[in-house]
């Protein structure tokens, strides 16, 4: 190869003065034309238009044509030598692209340093100017901890002569007194050296793997970009969208580029030279790790040790991580228990993610480990049960252990003393889950003596073996008591993950919720009816798309839309032991996904909990083997913490790969290893572990040991032997839990309670107004006195001081309770609080009203009419003052909600109560509420008054409305229209005049009367064609339109045709379906087959069911909450319907998404890329 070390300096560049000669450019120009046109500089290497050099004095310096090498299209540079490649010719005004990775291999005295290479551009003058290694140039720094710095080489030749380059920046001087980049500084004149790019670490080493707070870098092994932009005489460098630093008045201001070789390996895919501003690409993280929903990129192809794979694991604190088991004593472990004589029993969930072989035995095993020498590392393995179905959790009992799998939870028991169980009998069947991530989990001994589960999120009716008496647990986790065999539902929708803290307190997750805590018992929540609460839990930390981790790699995840969330927490734990105070009673939850486990601290917030995440950009527990999966965290009985590291390339479930993926890929890879890992303090060692004692004294004694699992233990083998040690469901050392169970622990029982637990209720809520918990528990105690607390609560006066809308709520909910339990002397009660004054409309008083407007049709007529203004206009006798009052306030009401003047806030309090009035009296006030004009909470308010009316009695004014109607009103009222079959018809037949348009009714509404029958059924054929099944196909025949530039403006417009009233984009739209906050960074082949085929991953809580109310009436949606006696029903359009349950004729799940499939006969290929161009950009 033709290596020419010296080029010629052009005569323009130098000036030779006698001692020093100083190159000055001011007007000097080096004759470059700008960028024009897209110039990729891997091509000028292929075309032979680019040189090298290779110092030859550096302590290894191979050939250049081994140290820069074209692989399969991408630029692989050794790093074996110190030197660059070259641009033979000089550019000006571009915008310079390149995306790059580090390899894993550093070389000579950088072995251990932190990798480092670079750009140079505005390069000028000899080869190996600069120390027989660099041109004279502005570089763009690529090091660890410091990509986008500028470093300015000005050499001297061996005469004398100088070459000057420089450059004017704004910058400051930081705590080293080094140079660093700021925006605004004061600009001064750079002749040599270094500016630091803006957020560069004070505290920078220069080590390998170094990775700073601020470093806007990926991790090694992932991809990064960096761009230049040179326009005139200044520079910008950006790394992954980030602007990282800027320099002006650059001399020279164009130039040759080159790519450096600094001893550490790197690989470029990308290294392009773009015109000033065409170059619109926007960076995000899932481009570091290929750009794809599936990774294109090879990432670890292979499995490292034990001992590699350890060296790789980072804790936030002084802890360190041991190897407590790996293959081949156990593979795939996912849950680690210990029986009362010490022994570790492993779950090897070999089954994940496709099963056996049809015709062949299940996979999974359990492992019973010990460690013969006493190293803290297990050294021996027996086979307690083999061929388990997908088996997941273990708990010991009875002197077994109970397994849950995949259609059912075992007990198995050894009898002979050989190690292997002989007794393997089901305890629950009925599990039916669609795949192995749904599965129940987390079998767990509660404090009172009940053995708790993860539903999983497919669990629906189920029984016990010994009992025919079915359970219905769907959408509740559960219990089952050993004792009597009973199985009963538990507040708490969990999915793999869950786990009690020492205060008895139940936590779990799911894939995108970290932290659930079950607030409320589950028959706190349904022991009253008329109190309207939903579920007893919620999440307590940020969820879905409001989660952050940190990984140290951006590895492969089927949910990279989700790339930086969280996509698969599971396993959560509460650290229950003594080696570690710091981390006691903090709850660690794994995410395989990002081999990292996230810690989170509790704190109370009023009657229930907050979790707050700990570590600034960090996690407790990060890896950089991405095979290193950890899925699981528990407590062992030696104070120390134990994780269960699945060890897989892929963790995701198959199914939710691309077809073509799982057939070109080993979904198993990985199924031959397994490790798991103790954490404890550096330097550590644990003590052995002891066998639980036999004699009942002193397995009493340890109730009271400090660590968790000698306390359970202790606990479960005495009830086993027949004692009495319940200690209840919480222990409770907080003032506002210990008030929130003292008002759950005293419930009106036959009759209202005394004038003092009344009271107490009433204080409890005065003193936590913004604690809906608090309120709740009220509710759920005040069967018969919810009108007595709601009168000494105004009598207090505390609560109607200040607005707020849980005020507002607690007011309606205590008045709907008043009137649903049709007690009349109750009722009476909560009509006097409308006195408070009398006839004067305070903020609370239509919260009240509007109670009562709900509660009176529950009550069954026990309270003489079956609506509010029925009962207003005949009240029974001795209440006509209370009616009348109620009539005075309702006038009141109608000239506030009428006048366009009044507080918006104060409108849509009293807009709910105009259902109250015949619909000759509200049919004007809607008719102008739903008129364009209108602020949309008001529209969106009428909308739901509207539709108390029903299709029927409304559809004549819905005519009307239609033509004029907004986006926002439009889809409200079609739905209902098509809410029941009678007006559903009708429509239909308008539509087939052409009176109407057929686009007007939203898909969902198609796919159900296309599968009905009769008349219905075929017209909506007719109209609007039969959807095909052949998902596939239709996918194909729309692939067209992801290579399509779609139109955003006209993708906004097709989204609100079609999709508004289910899903929210920016502001557009209401979120009914699932977020779409992330669904931009979605390759649009993806998003593609989600929208054409959304049943192809729909998950549990998305399933759309179906409701036929005694009326007539049919309602699709998604089921928000359950209570004993409603079903909340959340519908297109953002609208929610409680609906009571003996108003309900049948309600099925379809057990597929609310978002049926069809789409494509609604939109074609060219709206489908205008679809995907608004969705994918930013909203």
């Amino acid at each position: 190869m033709n290596d020419p070390l010296i080029t010629e300096v052009p005569k323009h560049f130098m000036m030779r003065l006698t001692s020093l000669c100083i190159l000055a450019f001011g007007s000097v120009l080096m004759g470059a034309d700008p960028v024009t046109q897209k110039i990729n500089v891997l091509d000028l290497m292929r075309a032979g238009a680019v040189e090298y050099h290779i110092n030859p004095k550096a302590d290894f310096h191979d050939p250049a044509d081994q140290v820069f090498q074209l692989k399969e299209a991408m630029l692989h540079i050794s790093g074996r030598g110190y030197g660059y490649m070259v641009t033979k010719e000089s550019f000006k005004d571009y915008h310079l692209v390149v995306e790059f990775k580090w390899g894993a291999k550093t070389w000579g005295k950088r072995v251990d340093r932190a990798r480092d290479n670079g750009i140079l551009v505005h390069a000028y003058g000899p080869h190996g100017a600069y120390g027989d290694t660099w041109m004279a140039s502005i570089e763009a720094q690529i090091i660890e901890g410091g990509i986008g710095d500028i470093l300015v080489l000005s050499p001297k030749l061996a005469d004398g002569t100088e070459l000057i380059t420089s450059v004017a920046a704004e910058y400051e001087l930081d705590r080293d007194k080094e140079k660093r980049w700021k925006k605004g500084a004061q600009r001064q004149q750079v002749l040599k050296g270094r500016i630091n790019w803006e957020k560069r670490d004070e505290d920078w080493a220069d080590k390998i793997n170094f990775r700073g707070k601020a470093d806007p870098d990926s991790p090694v092994g992932d991809w990064n970009r960096l761009e230049v932009i040179a326009k005139g005489d200044t520079l910008q460098y950006f790394v992954n969208g980030l602007l990282v630093n800027e320099a002006f008045d650059c001399k020279p201001a164009e130039g040759r580029i080159c790519i450096q070789t600094e001893g550490a390996e790197m690989i470029v895919r990308r290294y392009e030279l773009h015109p000033l501003g065409q170059f619109v690409e926007k960076w995000n993280p899932i481009q570091a790790s290929g750009g794809s929903d599936v990774s294109v990129r090879d990432g670890q192809t292979s499995a490292l040790s034990p001992e590699e794979s350890q060296k790789l694991i980072q804790l936030d604190g002084d802890y360190e991580a041991q190897l407590v088991a790996c293959e081949p004593l156990v593979l795939d472990p996912v849950e680690v228990t210990w029986d009362a004589g010490g022994r570790m029993y492993v779950a090897d969930m070999r089954d994940y993610p496709l099963g056996p072989e049809p015709g062949k035995p299940a996979l999974s095993r359990i492992q019973m480990l010990t460690d013969e020498d006493g190293d803290g590392r297990m050294d021996k393995a027996v086979t307690f049960a083999d061929h388990v179905d997908h088996v997941q959790g273990l708990l010991p009992y009875n002197g077994g252990l109970i397994a849950t799998t995949r259609t059912q939870i075992l007990f198995l028991k050894d009898t002979d003393g050989d190690g292997k169980a002989d007794i393997n009998e089901p305890l629950i069947k009925g599990f039916n889950p669609r795949h192995s991530q749904l599965q129940v989990s987390a079998p767990r001994w509660g404090l009172d003596n009940k053995v708790y589960f993860n539903n999983g999120l497919d669990a629906k009716e189920i029984y016990p073996t010994a009992k025919s008496d079915a359970a219905n647990v769907s959408r509740y986790n559960f219990c089952w008591d050993p004792k009597t065999g009973k199985i009963e539902p538990v507040s708490g929708y969990g999915q793999y993950g869950g786990s009690f803290d020492d205060f008895g307190r139940h936590f779990s997750c799911s894939n995108r919720v970290p932290v659930m805590f079950a607030v409320m018992p589950y028959e706190a929540v349904m022991r009253n009816p008329y109190a309207g609460i939903g579920e007893g839990y919620e999440n307590i930390a940020p969820a879905g798309a409001e989660t952050r981790v940190y990984p140290l790699k951006i590895t492969h995840t089927t949910a990279d839309a989700h790339a930086g969330t969280n996509t698969a927490c599971s396993g959560l734990g509460v650290y229950r032991g003594p080696l570690m105070p710091e981390l006691k009673n903090n709850i660690f939850v794994p995410d395989p996904t990002g081999q990292l486990i996230t810690r989170y601290k509790v704190e109370t917030n009023g009657a229930s909990l907050k979790a707050t995440r700990v570590g600034d950009r960090t996690e407790f527990f990060r890896s950089s083997d991405e095979w290193c999966r950890p899925v699981n965290m528990t407590t062992g009985p030696d104070g120390a913490m134990y994780i269960c590291d699945i060890y897989r390339r892929w963790i995701d479930h198959a199914r939710f790969f691309p077809e073509e993926f799982v057939k070109t890929h080993d979904m198993r890879q990985g199924e031959n290893e397994g490790r798991i890992w103790r954490i404890v303090k550096k330097g550590q060692k644990v003590a052995k572990i002891e066998a639980a004692p036999k004699e009942i004294e002193k397995l009493t004694s340890w109730l009271g040991h400090e660590n968790a699992w000698q306390r359970e233990t202790a606990q479960r083998l005495l009830v086993e032997r027949g004692e009495s040690v319940a200690t209840g469901p919480e222990k409770i050392d907080d003032v506002n839990r210990k008030t929130f169970f003292l008002i759950l622990d005293q419930p009106d029982v036959s009759g209202p309670p005394a004038d003092a637990v009344v009271t107490m209720r009433a204080e409890a809520i005065s003193s936590s107004p913004e604690d809906p918990w608090m309120a709740r528990a009220v509710l759920s105690s005040s069967s018969h006195s919810a009108g007595a607390v709601l009168e000494k609560v105004i009598s207090l006066g505390v609560l109607t001081k200040t607005y707020s809308p849980q005020a507002m709520e607690s007011f309606r909910a205590l008045a709907n309770a008043s009137t649903a339990s049709g007690i009349l002397e109750d009722f009476k009660l909560a009509l006097k609080t409308l006195q408070t004054p009398s006839e004067t409309l305070t903020w609370w008083k239509p919260a009240v009203l509007q109670g009562f407007a709900e509660g009176i049709p529950k009550s069954s007529g026990k309270l003489g009419a079956k609506t509010l203004a029925a009962w207003v206009a005949k009240p029974p006798t001795g209440l006509e003052a209370a009616a009348a009052e109620i009539g005075a306030l309702l006038t009141k009401v109608d000239v506030v909600m009428s006048d366009a003047k009044a507080p918006l806030d104060q409108r849509l309090a009293v807009l709910p109560l105009l259902a109250q009035r015949p619909w000759e009296a509200a049919r004007p006030v809607l008719r102008t509420l739903l008129s364009e004009g209108q602020p949309p909470e008001l529209q969106t308010a009428a909308l739901a008054v509207l539709k108390k009316y029903g299709a029927d009695k409304a559809s004549s004014l819905i005519y009307e409305l239609l033509p004029m109607a907004g986006p926002t009103v439009r889809p409200a009222l079609v739905t209902l229209l098509t809410s029941n079959a009678k007006t559903a018809l009708a429509l239909f037949k308008r539509m087939d005049k052409g009176e109407f348009s057929p686009a007007l009714v939203d898909v969902e509404t198609r796919w159900r009367y296309q599968r009905g029958t009769g008349e219905l059924r075929d017209l909506s054929v007719k109209l609007f064609g039969q959807p095909s099944e052949d998902r596939a196909a239709v996918i194909t025949s729309y692939m067209a339109s992801t290579e399509m530039k779609g139109d955003v403006a006209k993708g906004q417009q097709v989204f609100s045709m079609i999709c508004i009233t289910c899903h929210k984009h920016g502001n557009l739209g209401v979120e009914v379906g699932p977020p779409l906050s992330d669904v931009k960074a979605k390759p649009p082949e993806a998003l593609l087959s989600d929208i054409l085929d959304p049943n192809r991953m729909v998950e549990a809580r998305w399933c759309a069911y179906t409701i036929e109310t005694l009326d007539g009436r049919m309602l699709s949606g998604l089921i928000s909450a359950e209570s004993a006696d409603s079903v909340t029903l959340k519908m297109m359009g953002g609208l929610s319907e409680n609906i009571q349950r003996s108003q309900i004729k049948k309600m099925v799940s379809t057990d597929k998404s609310l978002m049926p499939p069809g789409l494509e006969a609604a939109i074609t290929k060219e709206q489908m890329a205008d679809l995907l161009a608004f969705l994918r950009g930013s909203p």
